[in-house]
């Protein structure tokens, strides 16, 4: 823990008012969930590739202590005051209605680099506040986490643009860090001519998404492989879901595998004019 700093929402929590004394989970590898048939008078059951991660639980346990996050001991209410506003001010720091809190920690990598991970982290269960004894200055903090989307974002994202395409297919190439398979990106089509059937697709996989149907003149598709939505927006405030018009090869669209160049495909159906930005991370587990 000693080079790994944490943030909620923008605020620390290693400072001189509260710190973390341990934290659970974060670093493990999510469980997996699937459909192994079950076939009678069989022993087991049959392996089914086709896995996906489930939601990862983390466990932060926190010291609370009399003094300010600078340190300071001036507080009006004297050092019990002081504890009592720390306390409350992470109760207020954790508490989120109908929104995910915005989780992060620095840490080194393998190389000795500093590296930002993000996650979107819900609260599902409550505080546990205590004192280990009477006038204690001090009191323990444990709050349980759940990532539903279970993998971390490194920061920054990252954008790669595909610029000026005339050809009626283009090839590029996606070269992926981290160490799990990132499905959580954005390819978005910017018609700077009007393109017809635009489709994205990973070759190796053949996993492919597409929308049949025109892109406008200075309008965009925007495809999110995650969310599996698909938008047409044409930049002056009309915004159209297209779902309607996309096809693809797999129910999960598609995933760029880690710590790999991955080649991939753009089509329309006759040569135009458009760029192709693809927004993602590199994902860790």
């Amino acid at each position: 823990m000693a080079q790994t700093t944490w943030t909620v929402d923008g605020t620390s929590l290693r400072n001189l008012a509260y710190n973390i004394e341990s934290a659970d989970g974060w670093d493990a590898y999510p469980g997996k969930r699937s459909s192994n048939p079950n076939i009678a008078f069989v022993q087991g059951e049959f392996s089914d590739p086709m896995k996906w991660y489930m939601s990862r639980d983390i466990s932060l346990k926190l010291v609370v202590f009399d003094q300010s996050t600078g340190g300071g001991t001036g507080h009006p209410g004297g050092p019990r005051g002081q504890l009592q506003e720390n306390v409350d001010t992470l109760l207020g720091l954790f508490y989120a209605r109908d929104s995910l809190l915005d989780l992060r920690r620095m840490q080194a990598n393998s190389a000795g680099s500093l590296i930002e991970r993000q996650a979107r982290v819900e609260v599902v269960d409550a505080f546990a506040v205590e004192s280990t004894r009477r006038g204690d200055p001090m009191r323990t903090m444990v709050v349980q986490l759940r990532m539903p989307y279970p993998l971390w974002w490194e920061l920054p994202l990252a954008t790669q643009t595909e610029a000026n395409i005339t050809t009626t297919s283009n090839g590029f190439n996606i070269v992926a860090g981290g160490n799990a398979p990132a499905s959580d990106m954005v390819v978005t089509f910017d018609a700077t001519a009007a393109i017809t059937d635009p489709r994205i697709e990973v070759d190796s996989t053949a996993e492919f998404v597409q929308y049949a149907g025109t892109v406008a003149a200075g309008s965009l598709l925007i495809l999110d492989m995650h969310n599996r939505t698909a938008v047409l927006d044409d930049q002056v405030g009309g915004v159209l879901k297209a779902d309607g018009g996309i096809t693809f090869g797999h129910a999960w669209w598609m995933q760029i595998e880690p710590n790999a160049t991955t080649a991939m495909t753009s089509t329309v159906q006759s040569a135009s004019d458009y760029d192709l930005l693809i927004d993602r991370y590199d994902e860790w587990f």
